[in-house]
């Protein structure tokens, strides 16, 4: 299961998150702001953006294969769903998606 965790910034999601793994055993934090330092400290300083911004985070190709290696290394067999486009990738991937949003 993918529990996906969406708001504002500085909304807690990070907090939230951390708090179910902790009473999740076995499960896993993705938190992609670690990759966004990753990719800011990669590219040259005169190019640099918002990592939100970048163009990895909304082409639903590069999504689709990170989230086949994810979902391969974790033996999780890949279906087809509708919604939008970001969550219909992870859909393809994830056996289950929950999408919890703070207002």
């Amino acid at each position: 299961m993918l529990i996906w965790i969406n708001g504002p910034f500085g909304g807690g999601k990070t907090q939230t998150a951390y708090e179910i793994h902790r009473r999740l055993p076995g499960s896993v934090v993705c938190d992609p702001e670690h990759v966004g330092f990753g990719l800011h400290r990669m590219t040259p300083r005169a190019l640099r953006q918002d990592f939100q911004d970048m163009h990895v985070w909304t082409d639903s190709r590069s999504i689709s294969q990170v989230a086949e290696h994810i979902a391969t290394s974790a033996g999780v067999r890949l279906e087809r769903d509708t919604g939008s486009s970001l969550r219909r990738q992870l859909r393809r991937t994830w056996t289950q998606v929950r999408h919890v949003r703070f207002d």
